[in-house]
């Protein structure tokens, strides 16, 4: 299953303080395979720096928005951040030629796809 930045911002319309909770957990899953992504970059060397790079620019977004998310709540300045979160991911994944903005991951808690 993968996390979907699309669906990410869908769940923002929830109940606040439930979808803040939810939001958070599901980026710091994201923010989790962006490192991991990074790594991998390390140890394949013909992926580049710039690839490294760019791996970890998103995963620092990521952290960012995360503490954005929890410090207040200003949802179209949330909704932005996802949107360019989304925005980095798709090209990052049309590099490594998976779906467009989504990373594979699975949520073991419910199952379904996030």
């Amino acid at each position: 299953m993968t996390i979907s930045v699309r669906r990410i911002i869908r769940k923002f319309e929830w109940d606040t303080q439930q979808m803040r909770e939810s939001l958070v957990e599901n980026l710091r899953k994201l923010l989790d395979q962006a490192v991991k992504e990074g790594y991998l970059s390390t140890e394949i060397r013909s992926q580049g720096r710039r690839q490294i790079r760019e791996w970890s620019r998103l995963a620092a977004y990521i952290s960012q928005t995360i503490n954005a998310i929890l410090k207040e709540y200003d949802e179209k300045e949330i909704k932005r951040r996802l949107e360019k979160i989304e925005q980095q991911l798709q090209e990052l994944s049309k590099k490594r030629g998976q779906k467009d903005g989504e990373v594979g991951t699975e949520d073991k808690q419910s199952g379904e796809e996030t």
